[in-house]
């Protein structure tokens, strides 16, 4: 309920800023999907869509850091850095992309998180 006092994120968004989305532990929970969830939950203060809220989480967040040929999408010559979700967020309720499962994380190439191990 706070997050609707505390932030605007559409009219941030709207503005065409490059909005980006992070953790900020201690607050709420440091799983990106409940971020990008929150996010969209906001209603007519949120971001519009899922899309737009996978895009603070990262290539916006490369662009602010500046880091956005090295990393931020999937694309040839770029850090192969991503996760595998046990369903497409993009097709989900705010409630059940809070509820995806992460099977794995990938880091530069190399496996850093796998739910079966």
């Amino acid at each position: 309920k706070r997050a609707h006092s505390l932030m605007n994120l559409k009219a941030i968004f709207d503005t065409g800023a490059n909005l980006t989305l992070s953790s900020d532990w201690n607050v709420h929970e440091l799983n990106p999907l409940v971020g990008i969830a929150n996010s969209i939950r906001m209603g007519n203060t949120g971001l519009p869509n899922v899309e737009a809220a996978i895009d603070a989480y990262t290539i916006n967040a490369a662009v602010s850091l500046g880091i956005q040929d090295i990393t931020g999408s999937v694309e040839v010559g770029k850090s192969a850095d991503f996760a595998i979700l046990d369903r497409d967020i993009t097709r989900l309720s705010p409630d059940d992309i809070a509820d995806t499962e992460i099977l794995m994380t990938v880091l530069q190439g190399d496996i850093v998180f796998d739910a079966e191990e």
